[in-house]
């Protein structure tokens, strides 16, 4: 593709770095980005940086590299952050958006690779990925490493495609892409966008890119493992009720239904070889109240595949909403 048709396809490029205490990096994580993205571009890029509550000198050497800065006073989460980057980008007519984050670990150089595919029209979402054959990772604790794989595969096995890392902030995203996320989400959201984007059959690339992890960084988010485990397992709890209620209610109710019908045939064939079904009275008890939870589960999947109908349909009308007033703004 020519530097010309570039030019044209993107009229407004944004970069939004989250960033929390991060006086030491910011301005030159600023300045390298920027001169990347206006590099691949061709257009000079608008930079947002969303303050999580930082307590030192993030915000004025932000503003101070020419950032437009979204300061929150306290600590909203990262999710939140993001959401409040995403949507002043959309209202300010953004056609891209880069995001990284602001502690310099991951190199500018690997923003050509994120946008090209984007301005080529073959993706609408890029994400980098630390652990697909061709990237270059150094310095990664092994418990994170662990952590990311089997979050990952779970995110895979959900939305039936393939991931090797569905938690990296390093990231572009069309207009399209923009404007179809809505996120629940306010601890973290990289997994809820791969499976919000995934469900509504949005084309995502993972890239291999670079990552230098430093031995003094302690993550802003993955520091207490079981707490971040739990965030990120809620958020994917809340997304499959709201985008595969029935799938996820009828695999419950099979959890208690197949041992509980395998139990009462069992049951059943005792009392048949010896009239009695003692001494598994208590069993068979127990067997009748978990088809009824089984029972419970699938209804209430059947309900909430109803209003996820109805919420979609919402989902749509607000998109097109969203559409239609940026592009007349």
């Amino acid at each position: 593709m020519s530097e010309a048709a570039y030019k044209l396809l993107v009229n407004r490029p944004f970069v939004f770095i989250p960033a929390k205490n991060e006086e030491k990096t910011i301005q030159q994580v600023i300045a390298n980005i920027r001169q990347e993205v206006e590099r691949v571009v061709g257009k000079p890029a608008v930079i947002l940086v969303g303050s999580d509550g930082s307590s030192d000198g993030t915000v004025y050497l932000a503003r101070q590299a020419g950032a437009i800065v979204l300061e929150h006073l306290h600590s909203v989460g990262l999710g939140n952050n993001f959401k409040s980057g995403l949507n002043m980008a959309i209202a300010m007519g953004s056609d891209l958006l880069l995001t990284i984050d602001a502690d310099g670990q991951f190199s500018s150089r690997d923003a050509e690779k994120l946008i090209t595919p984007i301005l080529e029209g073959k993706s609408d979402m890029t994400t980098g990925s630390r652990f697909k054959e061709g990237s270059m990772l150094s310095g990664i604790p092994p418990v994170k490493h662990w952590g990311n794989a089997r979050m990952s595969a779970l995110i895979s096995w959900i939305t039936q495609k393939q991931f090797s890392d569905v938690s990296c902030g390093y990231r572009v995203y069309s207009r399209e892409a923009m404007l179809r996320l809505n996120l629940f989400g306010g601890f973290t959201y990289t997994q809820e966008v791969m499976l919000s984007l995934a469900y509504q059959e949005l084309r995502i690339l993972e890239i291999p890119i670079s990552v230098e992890y430093f031995e003094a960084r302690i993550s802003r988010i993955a520091s207490n493992i079981p707490n971040y485990a739990v965030q990120t397992i809620k958020i994917i709890v809340k997304s499959l009720l709201y985008y595969r209620p029935m799938w996820a209610m009828a695999r419950l109710a099979a959890v208690f239904a197949i041992p509980a019908f395998t139990i009462l045939i069992l049951m059943g064939i005792r009392f048949l070889m010896t009239g009695e079904i003692s001494p598994y009275k208590y069993v068979a008890v127990l067997s009748v109240i978990s088809i009824f939870l089984s029972l419970a589960c699938f209804l209430t999947g059947i309900f909430l595949q109803l209003y996820s109908r109805v919420q979609k349909n919402l989902d749509l009308l607000l998109y097109y909403e969203k559409r239609r007033s940026t592009s007349s703004s």
